[in-house]
């Protein structure tokens, strides 16, 4: 493409559903959320409040701004409700922010885990 070609292709671009999804997902709570699910697949509230340290309240406040955008999903197993990763742009975004991560505390996430703390399948990003 040359130069008139991308200027006209940026005047018709309307980025206003990527503008949103970047909106939600930033924050760190709502990114350490997203990380987590797309690590284990799909998780109860209460396992991810605990695990985050914070009150049921708040992270329950950033549950619902995540589920109301459409980039988490919810099923009920019994009385627990259980939260996974909807959006395929929330798992594209969550590799870039470890591969960031990563390079900037020059360790891996898994690598500040005791062993046994992360479920799932540790390669789930890499088809994103």
């Amino acid at each position: 493409m040359n130069k008139e070609q991308v200027m006209r292709a940026l005047k018709e671009a309307d980025f206003t559903e990527e503008a949103e999804i970047l909106k939600v997902m930033a924050h760190p709570v709502r990114l350490k959320i997203a990380y987590g699910l797309s690590q284990v697949g799909d998780c109860s509230v209460k396992d991810i409040w605990s695990c985050l340290g914070l009150p049921q309240s708040n992270v329950s406040q950033h549950l619902n701004l995540m589920r109301n955008r459409g980039l988490i999903g919810f099923r009920r197993k019994g009385i627990e409700v259980h939260y996974f990763v909807k959006h395929p742009a929330v798992l594209a975004l969550v590799r870039c922010v470890m591969d960031r991560y990563e390079k900037r505390s020059g360790r891996g996430l898994k690598d500040d885990l005791p062993p046994g703390q992360i479920q799932g399948d540790p390669e789930a990003l890499q088809d994103v």
